[in-house]
């Protein structure tokens, strides 16, 4: 938990302060001023949501992390810690061109930091104690299954709208917008959820309902706003089911992941056009998606941790070791990221090589703590000092240290989207004040070329 609390420290420092072009000058009074003043009149409402939002995540993991004897004490340590970082953020912006800090912006981090203490509290109670213990029963395989099919649905805002609906629907029948690549790349995807979901213990998707699955997630697909579908994703789809019932018993990890693997590839290096010059590696992490669109770039980072995070637990399946797949991943990736110099369309930098390497390392976090309930396992996995403990209590801190994973991977997930809403906050501000449903209106009106790039 101290490991996932830090990270989440280091991206608010890097995302607030990013790109940390520093200029030490005087600062001017007025923006001292501005330092200790509270006034929302002239914040949009996506700024205003977003430093709440920002600091809910350190508040549920500082919680869980910092203890003491009376709660209010803990309370204390919380919001002064949070009070810290986030004044702390605003003075290092007094030296950073074109940014205004504000005393605004603590506050609201601070409420939002006593959202997530709340928040952490309510999840403690013992009420829910009993129902999330049923994390027992969730495994490795069921997760990465259910965020594979949940990533269909992003930008996750539905939409009852008829004109929506038609517009997917003249995409899907545009026999212009096909691709044999991203044809083949849905096609993997699913067929790699097929995987897990076979691997998995949940017993709601059958092998015999996997038609349904797919069919039910292509009709919720044209009511999501922002969410593209083309004739692609339907082939890919029918022929994932076609491959999966005459070929299951053939697609073992290793086959499963190496075509993982040359999706993960395709997808940086499409649409495989050379440069006329070569183009700049750039070595400072997510510097492509703080400095474009937005709603694209988190999809895009997003997806992309979950696909590496795939490709190096399948290899992993096959018997290689869970960090020398990690390895192995991030390396082909960098060599990837070189090659993308000389491609058009492509952003060549180190964020996907640390992203792969960061998947890795939740994988390993949620596997140390998730060991089968046998006392050779337990006496192998927990800590000196739980060397006292019996085998009922360990599996109940077991479950609770699974407990504590499955929360900070989610918020995790909810810091790294906002770390970019609020650095583009001010490049996009009309399509701020109008809510993220705004922003994703906004960025829908690109080519339907790069719409289709949803992964680049």
């Amino acid at each position: 938990m101290k490991k996932i609390w830090l990270l989440v420290i280091c991206l608010i420092v890097y995302g607030s302060l990013f790109p940390f072009n520093f200029t030490f000058l005087p600062p001017d009074p007025a923006e001292l001023r501005h330092l200790f003043t509270f006034s929302i009149a002239h914040m949009g409402r996506g700024d205003l949501v977003a430093n709440i939002i920002l600091f809910i995540p350190y508040g549920i993991l500082a919680s869980e992390v910092i203890k003491m004897p009376r709660p209010w004490q803990s309370l204390c340590w919380v919001m002064g810690s949070a009070l810290l970082l986030a004044q702390g953020v605003q003075v290092g912006q007094l030296f950073l061109p074109g940014r205004l800090a504000s005393g605004t912006d603590t506050c609201l981090n601070m409420i939002g930091t006593l959202c997530g203490v709340l928040i952490a509290r309510y999840l403690g109670a013992k009420s829910w104690q009993d129902q999330l213990n049923s994390l027992e029963r969730i495994t490795l395989p069921d997760i990465l299954a259910l965020s594979l099919i949940a990533v269909n649905f992003a930008p996750f805002i539905p939409a009852i709208d008829l004109q929506l609906v038609k517009d997917h629907v003249k995409s899907i029948l545009d026999p212009s917008g096909f691709s044999i690549f991203w044809t083949f790349q849905v096609t993997v995807l699913w067929l790699v959820t097929f995987y897990w979901l076979v691997r998995g213990r949940q017993t709601v998707f059958r092998p015999r309902y996997f038609l349904l699955l797919v069919l039910a997630c292509l009709a919720i697909r044209l009511f999501i706003l922002g969410n593209f579908i083309s004739i692609n994703d339907c082939l890919g789809s029918l022929l994932a089911i076609l491959v999966w019932h005459t070929a299951a018993d053939k697609l073992r990890a290793p086959l499963l992941g190496l075509l993982l693997l040359l999706v993960a590839l395709g997808i940086g290096l499409y649409p495989f056009e050379w440069r006329d010059q070569p183009g700049s590696f750039s070595w400072v992490p997510f510097s492509g998606a703080l400095s474009s669109n937005m709603v694209i770039n988190v999809q895009s980072m997003l997806k992309k941790c979950l696909l590496y995070g795939c490709v190096v637990y399948l290899l992993s399946e096959s018997g290689i070791r869970l960090r020398i797949s990690a390895l192995y991943v991030a390396v082909v990736l960098f060599l990837s990221e070189q090659l993308q110099v000389y491609l058009i369309s492509s952003t060549p930098e180190i964020t996907d090589p640390l992203m792969a390497l960061l998947s890795a390392w939740m994988l390993y976090e949620y596997s140390r703590i998730s060991k089968p309930n046998t006392t050779h396992q337990l006496k192998s996995y927990h800590s000196p000092d739980d060397s006292h403990l019996t085998d009922s209590r360990l599996r109940k801190r077991r479950s609770s240290r699974r407990k504590h994973w499955v929360l900070s991977v989610a918020v995790l997930i909810l810091t790294i989207p906002t770390e970019v809403w609020i650095s583009t906050m001010e490049a996009r501000q009309p399509a701020a004040d109008n809510g993220v449903a705004g922003m994703v209106a906004n960025s829908v009106t690109c080519d339907k070329p790069n719409r289709q790039i949803i992964f680049g």
